[in-house]
């Protein structure tokens, strides 16, 4: 899954079409020796700064059974700060939360029997509404640029209940000297409404991490019309700095 603009401020501002959610990697950076979490759109190839809340749904890829799916994904860009061949790791912090999609949005631990697995090759966890797991999970590894773009292999129990999961994570990274992010928080659709996701995406953001973006991606219409406008801004810069 992917998705997410920081240019949405400025369709905003200029009037332009309306704006949707979507979804997004983790595009962590380091900062100042720490690791700080962005959002990263594939498909249109830009970053927001600043996100602390990812969501994605179970039941989107038809080739998949319904309780399986590739997210969250992890694309930390060129320059990420992050040494060659390390690897970029996912430590949870919470036990697995639930909603059920219906009335004030209230989480609670997930039910007996409910797991979320994640994995990234050999490398595994799996979170439930009592058990924190011990382990990270590491993606990577990292080429020589800092790039690497991956997705963890996510499997929730398929009996479980409809609504959204949620458990908090930091970002570390094998990389010596690194210190790890703030809690990111991680949330799953399974079998409700995608406005759901996006309400509890918002109260994530909002309860959790009142600082952050919640970023949007606007429309392909906007797209063309703001790829325009700054094609222009910059051609105007151009001459004035000559």
């Amino acid at each position: 899954m992917r998705g997410r603009s920081i240019l949405f401020v400025a369709v905003a501002s200029a009037g332009f079409a309306s704006l949707s959610f979507a979804d997004y990697d983790v595009s962590p950076k380091v900062q100042a020796g720490v690791i700080k979490t962005n959002a990263y759109f594939d498909a249109e190839e830009f970053e927001v700064n600043n996100v602390a809340v990812f969501g994605y749904s179970f039941g989107e890829d038809v080739l998949l059974p319904p309780n399986q799916l590739q997210d969250p994904g992890f694309h930390p860009l060129p320059g990420s700060g992050f040494a060659e061949a390390s690897q970029i790791g996912l430590d949870a912090q919470s036990v697995l939360q639930f909603w059920n999609g219906a009335g004030a949005i209230s989480f609670a631990p997930a039910a007996a029997g409910t797991s979320l697995g994640y994995a990234f090759g050999s490398s595994n966890a799996s979170v439930n509404g009592t058990t924190i797991p011990a382990t990270d999970v590491l993606i990577g590894p990292v080429d020589a640029f800092g790039e690497l773009d991956d997705h963890l292999e996510t499997e929730i129990t398929l009996s479980a209940a409809a609504g959204v999961y949620l458990f908090s994570a930091k970002v570390n990274s094998t990389t010596s000297g690194i210190v790890p992010s703030d809690d990111i928080y991680v949330l799953f659709n399974y079998g409700v409404d995608e406005s759901v996701l996006d309400q509890a995406v918002e109260f994530a953001r909002d309860t959790f991490a009142p600082d952050t973006v919640v970023p949007v991606v606007p429309e392909p219409a906007t797209l063309g019309l703001l790829t325009i406008a700054l094609s222009v801004t910059g051609r105007r810069k151009t001459r004035v700095t000559s």
